[in-house]
């Protein structure tokens, strides 16, 4: 992801940081003072932010910005009444863009097959058979960071979830128990 912003970077001619700024966070009323995206390194006159959230180079986002960006998504783009990303994009974004039956030569990372959409991960069904998140609904998506930091948009429910995590002695949360986390919210709820 670190190489896809800096792609994104030299096509925009000026650093993400910037651009989400302008084309989003500000549309958006994210707060300023509540989120930031750190430099990767600076190239070319241009600042690289980071694009994997590799801990100092990532975007630092507190829960109400982050569940403001979930909300976007949740409308297919739409805030206000302003069209900022395309319905289009967001539906392609947050399905499934990775086959389940992609051979895997090695595991470097997570397992993304059946359940990654464009730098979303979605409720697939997995390449071993079963979803993602177990008794959550079909159409839910998330946005996952260091540290546990996650956010579910769930279509079903017209809802955004967020969690942020502590620090680094937290253990990683695993996807059933989010399946289950997100369950209850629905047997909750519905």
């Amino acid at each position: 992801m670190n190489e896809f912003g800096y792609v994104l970077t030299r096509i925009a001619e000026e650093p993400i940081a910037a651009l989400f700024k302008r084309r989003i966070a500000d549309p958006i009323r994210m707060n300023p003072e509540r989120w930031r995206w750190g430099v990767e390194a600076r190239l070319d006159g241009l600042d690289i932010n980071g694009g994997a959230g590799n801990h100092s180079a990532g975007l630092h986002i507190s829960a109400s910005e982050i569940a403001r960006f979930g909300h976007l998504f949740l409308n297919e783009g739409l805030w206000d009444g302003r069209r900022l990303i395309s319905r289009e994009w967001v539906a392609m974004a947050s399905r499934v863009q990775v086959p389940s039956d992609l051979p895997l030569e090695r595991l470097s990372g997570a397992d993304g097959r059946g359940v990654c959409g464009f730098n979303w991960w979605v409720n697939g069904i997995g390449a071993k058979g079963e979803r993602k998140w177990p008794g959550a609904p079909e159409r839910a998506f998330s946005a996952s960071g260091y540290n546990n930091n996650d956010m579910f948009v769930v279509p079903e429910w017209e809802m955004v979830v967020v969690r942020l995590g502590l620090d680094q002695k937290e253990k990683a949360i695993d996807d059933a128990t989010y399946g289950e986390f997100l369950r209850q919210i629905g047997e909750a709820i519905f």
